[in-house]
């Protein structure tokens, strides 16, 4: 089994990590029809620290995604995933006749029975000139750029999530003046509004300007962007061929990501896979999962681990497979560290129960419209957030009937 995986990010490089362990757990050696190819226009894909720390630190660090031993890294776009039949020109004997996909990279054809598409998102930029935070050379020049500003700068943040605050705590701890721009009336929308509301609070040296989507951007002298973003990849096979191809990398051209099925595999597509922020799960237990760093690597791990039982003889098939995992998100913005784990807010019902102080630690529990606990939020209490995943993952939901101001998660996992 050849695997292609287009993307070295968290979840390709999880991928084929696992692939690699999977085969070694019983061949010595790879074996010679087995390998694996990362593909990534970047010489080194690296994981970005949480943004208020890294910043407006003194140094930038930055922590490269490794694909370990036996992973062939091939630093290249892609220009083009077709179906091998498609071509005429490769003699029966040369391995592209054997293949079911070619991959199409600037630095050649790459046969594959496996494609693998992790190609992450690309951020949406605003109409005016912001610097954007998503791989190592936009983390440098934002680093540079607050380190050339004078004492105590305002610094205009455009966008509401996690990384918004994350960029503006890094600039207050750094002595200047942020100010973030909501297009709501606070931060944070796919949280509570009970935990964005804490989260406010302890960022007292942030200020928030509420329902002002398109600032004046006259208004200060450096600005970031943090506004989403969208998927950017080549096309699938057969899928809009009389289209442009999308080179993967090319941030100018974006579109909704890849639809997948409980297995991550393309609809229709045999051997095509999508895991990570560009899969569009369409169906099953993990339907319309959010983008997540946690998700991109659990699913990352488990599709590396089925097609490395199906290369091994193993499993016959990826049929029939399922990735499931709890959803979980974090985020630290300076002192303050944030987690949700569980079902999103719409998966629930009525007021959560709130556990604990939300000036210093608590916890949010809700439920669904049965009353069976469905998701957690957390705030400053990692250990709590670990325990209510394990909670969440297991059989052993609590009630509402069951959570009062003397409900204890670790007690009530332990049971």
């Amino acid at each position: 089994m050849r695997v292609v995986i287009i993307g070295g990010g968290a979840a390709g490089t999880a991928c084929a990590r696992s692939f690699v362990q999977t085969l070694a757990s019983v061949h010595a050696d790879l074996p010679a029809d087995c390998s694996v190819t990362v593909v990534d226009p970047l010489e080194q894909p690296v994981e970005l620290p949480p943004l208020s720390k890294s910043l407006a630190a003194e140094e930038i660090s930055l922590v490269p995604h490794m694909t370990g031993e036996n992973v062939v890294r091939l630093q290249a776009t892609v220009s083009e995933v077709r179906e091998a039949n498609e071509t005429s020109e490769a003699r029966p004997s040369e391995p592209s006749a054997r293949a079911r996909y070619i991959v199409e990279t600037s630095a050649g054809e790459l046969p594959a029975d496996v494609v693998v598409y992790a190609t992450g998102l690309s951020p949406r930029t605003p109409t005016f000139d912001a610097l954007t935070v998503y791989d190592r050379d936009s983390a440098t020049r934002a680093h540079r750029a607050i380190h050339a500003l004078g004492p105590g700068t305002s610094v205009g943040v455009l966008g509401s999530g996690f990384l918004a605050l994350e960029i503006a705590r890094g600039l207050a701890d750094a002595g200047h003046r942020p100010y973030v721009y909501l297009r709501g009336d606070r931060p944070l929308p796919k949280v509570s509004a009970q935990l964005a509301q804490a989260v406010m609070a302890l960022h007292e040296h942030v200020t928030f300007v509420p329902h002002t989507p398109e600032p004046d951007p006259t208004q200060h002298p450096l600005w970031f962007a943090a506004v989403g973003a969208t998927s950017a990849g080549p096309a699938l096979p057969n899928a809009g061929r009389n289209l442009e191809s999308v080179p993967f990398g090319n941030l100018a051209t974006t579109h909704a990501g890849y639809p997948v099925g409980p297995d991550l595999q393309v609809t229709g597509l045999p051997g095509v896979y999508a895991i990570g922020d560009c899969a569009r799960i369409e169906g099953g237990p993990m339907k319309g999962v959010e983008p997540a760093e946690a998700a991109a690597t659990s699913m990352g791990r488990w599709l590396g681990a089925v097609l490395g039982e199906q290369a091994t003889g193993e499993r016959a098939s990826t049929e029939g497979a399922t990735w499931t995992d709890v959803p979980w998100h974090w985020s630290f913005q300076g002192p303050v560290r944030i987690f949700t784990a569980g079902q999103s807010l719409s998966a629930t019902s009525g007021e959560p129960v709130l556990l604990g102080d939300p000036t210093h630690r608590a916890q949010w529990l809700f439920f669904t419209p049965d009353n069976t606990l469905a998701r957690v939020e957390t705030l400053n209490n990692p250990g709590a957030h670990n325990v209510a995943k394990r909670v969440l993952a297991s059989q052993n939901l609590a009630h509402r009937s069951d959570v009062d101001q003397s409900f204890d998660m670790r007690t009530w996992a332990s049971r």
